[in-house]
Formats: C-alpha cells, sequence, structure tokens
C-alpha cells in the first residue's frame, strides 16, 4: 500500500526551492481556512491535489520541498470530489480524487445529487453557475478573468447564480491573482472597528453592500495594493488555532505605537480638511 511521503524518510522525488519562512509559512497559507483542498498529513506535511496530481508540501527554516504522491479534500469539497471526481490514488487508506470537470456540474440531476451530500441552498448555485459558464461563457472565461481589472471581474463574477461581493473578492483573490480584492464579513468587520476605529456602519446591525465596500475602501488605501494578502493575515492572526503563535511572535511595541500615530495622523488630516470645507461654505453662503 502507498503511504504518505516524509521529507525524513529521504525520499528521491523531492523536490526544494529557497523559500525563507519569514515569506512563507505553510502552517499559516494552507490552515488558514481559505485553502479547502490540502490538509496536513503529518507534522508539517501537507497534502493537496493540484491540476490533476497529488502533492505533498513541508517546509524546514529556510527551503520549501514538495513531493508530487498526495491529497484529501475537505468537507463538501471533499464529498464532491469523492463522488464525481477521478480517483488519483490510495495513500494510508485514503481515497484522493481530482477536482470534476466543469461540464459534469451541469447537468439540472447534479443539483439533486448534490444536496444528497449535504450542500443544502448551495446545491442549486453550483449546478447554475456551472451551466452558465459552460454555456455562455466557455471552459475558458474564469481563466481569462486573471487578466482582466479587479473590478471588471468581480462584477463579472457577480451574474454569476449564488455570487455576492464576498464570493466574488473570494475568487478574485484567491484564484485570479487581484491582491486588491479584499473579502468582508463581520469577523473583518469587527476587525477593522476594533483594531483601526473604523466608524462607518455603526449605527448597522447587518453587513450592507454599501459599508462592505467602505471597508475594501479604507483598507485598500491603508495597505496599497496588497491590501486583500494584508486581510488575510489579519483574518489568521484573529482565528483561535493561531492564538499561541501570536504569543510566541509578538508585534514589537514600537512597531503598535508607530501605527496607531499613523492612523492618528490620517484621522486628524481628514478631520482638518474637512474643517477647512465647512469653514470654505460659510464664507460662500456669507
Amino acid at each position: 500500500m502507498s503511504q504518505h511521503a516524509l521529507l525524513s524518510a529521504g525520499c528521491k522525488a523531492w523536490r526544494s526551492i529557497t523559500c525563507p519562512r519569514s515569506e512563507l509559512r505553510l502552517d499559516l497559507t494552507l490552515g488558514c481556512g481559505q485553502t479547502f483542498r490540502w490538509r496536513e498529513t503529518a507534522d508539517g506535511h501537507w497534502t493537496g491535489v493540484m491540476r490533476g496530481k497529488v502533492w505533498t508540501l513541508t517546509q524546514t527554516e529556510d527551503m520549501l520541498c514538495s513531493n508530487n504522491h498526495i491529497s484529501r479534500i475537505q468537507g463538501m469539497v471533499d464529498r464532491l470530489c469523492q463522488t464525481l471526481g477521478t480517483l488519483l490514488c490510495k495513500l494510508d487508506d485514503v481515497a484522493y480524487h481530482d477536482f470534476p470537470p466543469l461540464q459534469d456540474l451541469t447537468d439540472p440531476s447534479v443539483e439533486m445529487h448534490l444536496r444528497d451530500l449535504g450542500f443544502g441552498y448551495r446545491a442549486r448555485f453550483l449546478q447554475q453557475s456551472s451551466q452558465t459558464i459552460v454555456n455562455s461563457h466557455g471552459p475558458d472565461w474564469l481563466h481569462s478573468l486573471r487578466s482582466a481589472p479587479y473590478l471588471q471581474t468581480r462584477d463579472a463574477l457577480r451574474t454569476l447564480p449564488g455570487v455576492g461581493l464576498k464570493v466574488a473578492d473570494c475568487v478574485c483573490l484567491m484564484s485570479l491573482d487581484k491582491f486588491e480584492a479584499l473579502p468582508v464579513d463581520t469577523h473583518v468587520w469587527q476587525i477593522a472597528k476594533r483594531d483601526y476605529n473604523f466608524a462607518a456602519g455603526n449605527s448597522q446591525k447587518t453587513l450592507t453592500d454599501r459599508v462592505y465596500k467602505e471597508i475594501g475602501d479604507f483598507f485598500r488605501k491603508l495597505w496599497g495594493p496588497y491590501a486583500g494578502w494584508a486581510q488575510s493575515v489579519l483574518f489568521c492572526a484573529d482565528l483561535k488555532k493561531f492564538q499561541k503563535l501570536r504569543e510566541e511572535i509578538p508585534v514589537m511595541k514600537d512597531e503598535k505605537t508607530e501605527l496607531k500615530n499613523k492612523m492618528k495622523k490620517r484621522r486628524h488630516e481628514g478631520f482638518t480638511q474637512e474643517q477647512k470645507r465647512e469653514k470654505g461654505n460659510k464664507y460662500q453662503r456669507s
């Protein structure tokens, strides 16, 4: 029986690239809740399916190593691939399947099949979106959006059944190279209010489209063209599973002070500009 690969076993299939942990950490990237086809199969070893192959990744202090032999799928994606995807291999009694082709998800019978797998209301959206892409755009449409501007891409994705602002931004950031895309949920909203004194929408009890866009624009102005990835770091840092890591690598006090001063300065500048506008309007009226 084939088994999951381990770097300590000295398998010749391993390949390595220079990648300092200060630039990429597999535990944070693959365990953050934003990836769905990877799981930790051994201490520091992660397994996933990419382009019809099963891979294992691990990381030493300054090297990223890969082995193309493994994978497992989580939750609904797991059941979807096991039921409709092609079997790739079995490792330690765990079966690894490829993601099913888009065409295989377009038949109307797929909706009920997915409901039986526990997809609930998402079953209809998944089947209808697949059908829309194949019939109206073609199988290469999603890939073509990688070269389109961010807002154009987000608007295009939102034409699909069941795709709102957050889902569209998740796809833009994670799959279509739109690094300024910033998915916002109530958790990110709380981070904006708690850590950055974001005041817009305080009277709102639910996250409206207007508040969603204001939060995204606020962070894009603060963090620039990589705002989406900066948001992902904050999101991960707030997860319970990474609290211990936060304690091990605390933010330096000087960095905290510098950030607070920066935010205070920006708020003051905005307030001063508003005062000037009010004085100008009074002068014109008089």
